[in-house]
């Protein structure tokens, strides 16, 4: 049987260098809705898949949609949805159909395209992520923060049968702290200082359920059971006070307090449902934003008030939004004020605890605008400033200059999950690949794409550390003949230091080879007694099944990974280039099938001569 494998698939078969990009309808519509996010870079991004769809791309990526995760998209190729439509539908019975594959297309608007062409968006799927689906469509246009922004909109707008919403009071609210009862635990759903107290901590919300409830967001896990994916305490205000920037607010009934979530997809969720309900929510979702919030799309600064019957408890949370209670009147107000407020507590305490404003020695913080008790402040020397301690963060690593204490919400800080330490982000880079933000320093940018045609690989910097076990260092393969020849002959390599594992594959000597360029070759039986030229010498063992047959070589059933490189270099060693590329011509010229197909790949003339031709653009291109 004649048999070829991924790498004479991919290079000899694959005529559709380019693809005309489709979305399925309910992708395409998703991609319209975020495009009317005026104002923000996920409208920008939403506006440029939009225009992206019926367009030529390079690389041959198609008929995408969702996945099962809401973090990626699927897709296939021309070439896969081609081979699949012939079973149900062949050409010369259905032409109009083909003709989305032409350079224009008959049939890009027709929601029949998704519904009629089953074998499309079912068969022959690969899952991207939309991050890096985005950087290969749009190089190097768009940042990585931007990226990230689009694809925590892009998983949250996508519904979930089994997710819902919920609003519970009373003792319910206590429940949902419980960690037990968690979706995931990650994110700042995770990290809350308050997962896991006990019910005592929360009587302030539980006891004043006519002020206080809580918005969820829940799901289903595998046994049945509704596991909380995020949270945030809803504030019914009595009053509302004006500002100097915002002198005559507009009125609401309901405040939600910050959001808690798995993820900030979820958190995302949450603020459009509170929109969609009418309530004003945090402008940043932050323990150190007071009196900053959205309502009816307007971001605004306000004073507010929330009346309570009850406030005399054994414990108390930690709150975010509404820091000063006042006892004597049982109001809480959204600020952690403590001039002229002698004998109010400030709630801050993740102990339970509470802070009651005294007139002990303080220091004045430009940064949060506010005193802060002096046994309390922490020196900030990047920022020169004092900071509040329990909510600072030290940095520790990174430009001596970046080095100290910042506010744990400070913008231009991120967080290295590999070190589990925070960076200044100027000492760092954001890895596609990690997921999250790397020291610099301690990166190196990796191949994470090779073009199958051409050996062009990524130009984009991608940054992995240097300890991770994911890739391959060019020391370690820099004297192999594919390596040294793909990076002569091929743009960017040079760019980088080494190459993702995953687009590679161990040869028979235990070398790295890419895996899209292997080929498999077959043990020959005594060459020469069936070349019988003295001009050939063939010092190897091993020849692809293809050339054997061209070559009238008969081979053993054992076979072999290596390189097209290293492979076509034996056959220029001796000097069987010409020899194979004069039976090529001959097989082609002749009526014969030179080549017998087995039934798998039983295939039309025009196939057997596109493979034959395939053949001689390969020894080209592979010559040493």
């Amino acid at each position: 049987m004649f048999r070829y494998d991924e790498f004479i698939l991919e290079s000899q078969l694959d005529f559709i260098s380019e693809s005309i990009v489709y979305f399925s309808p309910n992708l395409r519509k998703l991609f319209k809705r975020l495009s009317n996010v005026d104002g923000s870079v996920v409208g920008e991004i939403a506006d440029a898949l939009v225009d992206l769809e019926f367009q030529n791309l390079k690389d041959d990526i198609t008929f995408i949609d969702f996945d099962k995760d809401p973090a990626y998209v699927s897709f296939t190729t021309s070439k896969n949805a081609k081979k699949n439509l012939t079973y149900k539908f062949p050409e010369d019975v259905y032409p109009d159909l083909y003709k989305m594959f032409d350079d224009d297309p008959m049939m890009r608007l027709s929601n029949n395209l998704h519904e009629l062409n089953n074998e499309i968006w079912t068969k022959s799927r690969s899952p991207v992520r939309i991050g890096r689906f985005l950087n290969r469509v749009f190089p190097n246009k768009f940042t990585a923060a931007q990226i990230e922004e689009f694809t925590n909109k892009f998983k949250a707008v996508q519904e979930k049968k089994s997710e819902k919403f919920i609003l519970v009071k009373g003792d319910d609210i206590a429940f949902w702290y419980n960690g037990k009862n968690y979706f995931r635990d990650e994110h700042t759903l995770g990290n809350s200082c308050m997962k896991g107290k006990p019910e005592t901590y929360f009587e302030i919300y539980t006891k004043n359920s006519d002020k206080c409830q809580m918005l969820c967001i829940v799901e289903e896990n595998e046994e049945g059971v509704e596991k909380l994916k995020g949270r945030a305490l809803l504030w019914k205000i009595d009053t509302i006070k004006g500002s100097v920037s915002t002198p005559n607010p507009e009125k609401f009934e309901y405040f939600l307090d910050r959001q808690y979530a798995i993820d900030d997809s979820i958190v995302q969720k949450m603020r459009d449902y509170a929109a969609s309900q009418g309530w004003a929510f945090k402008d940043r979702n932050s323990h150190t934003s007071f009196s900053g919030i959205i309502f009816n799309g307007k971001s605004f600064n306000i004073g507010m008030e929330v009346q309570l019957k009850s406030t005399k408890f054994g414990k108390y949370p930690y709150m975010d939004t509404f820091r000063r209670l006042n006892l004597s009147d049982g109001i809480l107000y959204n600020d952690d004020e403590r001039e002229d407020h002698t004998g109010q507590y400030i709630l801050e305490d993740t102990g339970g605890g509470y802070d009651e404003i005294s007139d002990r020695p303080h220091t004045y913080s430009e940064y949060y605008g506010e005193e802060i008790p002096e046994e309390q402040s922490v020196w900030s020397e990047p920022l020169q400033d004092y900071l509040w301690r329990r909510i600072s963060v030290e940095v520790t690593r990174g430009q001596r200059r970046n080095r100290g204490y910042y506010p744990e919400d400070y913008d231009e800080l991120v967080y290295d999950e590999w070190s589990d330490n925070y960076l200044y982000i100027d000492d760092a880079s954001y890895s596609e690949h990690h997921g999250y933000y790397i020291m610099t320093d301690e990166s190196i940018s990796v191949v994470h794409s090779v073009n199958k045609k051409t050996g062009n690989c990524n130009s984009d910097y991608y940054p992995v550390h240097v300890d991770c076990d994911e890739y391959v260092s060019f020391n370690r393969i820099d004297d192999l003949v594919w390596y040294q020849n793909i990076v002569k002959k091929n743009r960017n390599w040079e760019d980088h230091s080494g190459i993702l594992k995953e687009l590679l594959i161990k040869d028979a000597e235990g070398d790295w080879i890419l895996d899209k360029f292997k080929i498999t070759l077959h043990q020959m039986k005594e060459p020469m007694d069936f070349l019988n030229d003295e001009d050939v010498v063939i010092t190897f063992e091993w020849i692809h099944e293809m050339d054997a047959k061209l070559l009238g070589i008969e081979i053993f059933d054992e076979t072999k990974i290596s390189d097209a490189w290293t492979y076509t270099d034996d056959l220029k060693e001796a000097k069987l280039i010409e020899k194979i590329k004069v039976a090529i011509e001959k097989s082609m010229n002749s009526n014969q099938l030179t080549l017998k197909f087995g039934e798998e790949f039983d295939k039309p003339e025009n196939d057997r001569i596109a493979n034959l031709k395939g053949r001689l653009e390969q020894l080209d291109n592979f010559l040493v």
